[in-house]
């Protein structure tokens, strides 16, 4: 059911963080995508660009009802984008509980620049 399945997203530097809420157990699993940069084509009409991982899929196997943290660190490639500009990351979680049907909540975290130090 996704309205007992609770979700709540904070960013610190370069690791998001969302806290999972689910009402028994299950699994929760958890990727971060960001969009690519578009490309043009031959006839100059830009094609959608493939988005690119911002963290690995992370996948918490739940034994009963509860709250967990899950963390999702920004890979090299997305935290190169942030030097350059913000980007934004959508976060796509997946309840699968055992015997039920899944839910899933997908949320869009503002990642601002953040310029590196030597």
């Amino acid at each position: 059911e996704l309205r007992r399945v609770l979700f709540r997203s904070r960013r610190k530097g370069y690791v998001i963080s969302t806290v999972v809420t689910v009402p028994g157990p299950g699994d929760i699993q958890q990727v971060g995508t960001v969009p690519g940069p578009a490309k043009a084509t031959e006839n100059a009409r830009k094609k959608k660009p493939k988005p690119v991982t911002a963290c690995k899929p992370r996948l918490v196997a739940m034994q009963s009802a509860g709250t967990r943290t899950i963390s999702c660190s920004l890979s090299k490639a997305v935290r190169a984008m942030v030097a350059r500009r913000g980007v934004t990351v959508t976060l796509a979680t997946t309840f699968v509980p055992r015997g039920g049907t899944r839910a899933t909540v997908t949320r869009k975290v503002k990642v601002p620049r953040i310029a590196r130090t030597r």
